[in-house]
């Protein structure tokens, strides 16, 4: 992907947030704008075997102060599982704001 491209498709989500709750609601929003459906248990499996940046397994998923967590949430489309993935991963930047990276 080239950068333009990239730069284009970061900019049809909002990058910061209030709460890490809010980020991962509006990473889901922007998948079904997309035309594809997060199951919410998925999505519940997810948080719930969240991993930070090192790939180590958190014991919740809120990131702490300074770091980020990522989760790989399956999505359908169409009614039929997708071979891709809604990569979501969320930045704690000072507890007060969350930056928020996903791509399918």
């Amino acid at each position: 992907m080239r950068f333009r491209e990239f730069i284009n498709e970061a900019s049809k989500y909002q990058l910061f947030h209030k709460t890490f709750n809010a980020a991962v609601d509006h990473a889901v929003a922007y998948a079904e704008k997309q035309g594809y459906t997060v199951d919410p248990e998925d999505l519940s499996d997810a948080l719930s075997s969240a991993k930070d940046s090192r790939g180590g397994v958190l014991s919740r998923a809120r990131p702490a102060k300074n770091k980020t967590t990522v989760l790989a949430v399956p999505v359908s489309r169409s009614g039929k599982k997708s071979k891709s993935y809604l990569q979501i991963q969320v930045a704690n930047l000072d507890d007060k704001r969350y930056e928020l990276n996903t791509y399918i």
